[in-house]
């Protein structure tokens, strides 16, 4: 098996020797070798230049817009937006815990009838209910927080360094 490879890797040694020779004599080689590194040489100068545009592109749009404008802009909005969404939650939560308490007042009197069994089981039921209910009260009185956007951490990045 050794005996194959050395013969194969010799004979494909003696092959790449040969084109080389003939790309060295043959005039066409030489041109269509001369054509390949025009062709290449064109396309890296095409590419820095679109390196160049883009970043001058970028710098225009960067004076453009008034980044730092914007996002205060965007900083206010999503304030506003929270404490409307925080307003809006506590004015639920409250017509919520309204009607929780009305149904209770409703269902008190039937509890009593229940059997003993029956009576636990609604117990439970309402002690979690009160807990469920006591955990979405605190969680809207918490700080509400927004998740940045991409963009956003991109600029605090940014002012950072």
């Amino acid at each position: 098996m050794a005996d194959i490879t050395s013969i194969a890797t010799t004979l494909g040694r003696e092959a790449a020797t040969k084109v080389r020779d003939f790309a060295v004599t043959n005039s066409q080689a030489k041109k269509a070798k001369d054509a390949a590194y025009t062709v290449i040489g064109l396309g890296v100068m095409g590419v820095q230049k679109l390196n160049v545009l883009a970043k001058s592109l970028q710098h225009k749009v960067d004076e453009t817009i008034d980044t730092e404008g914007l996002s205060a802009a965007v900083s206010r909005s999503k304030a506003d937006v929270t404490a409307s969404v925080k307003r809006t939650a506590t004015t639920v939560d409250t017509k919520v815990n309204e009607v929780i308490a009305m149904a209770e007042a409703v269902v008190a009197p039937l509890e009593a009838k229940l059997p003993e069994q029956a009576r636990e089981v609604a117990a439970k039921v309402r002690s979690m209910g009160a807990v469920a209910r006591a955990k979405v009260t605190e969680a809207i009185t918490d700080e509400v927080v927004v998740a940045e956007t991409p963009a956003e951490a991109a600029t605090t990045e940014e002012t950072k360094a």
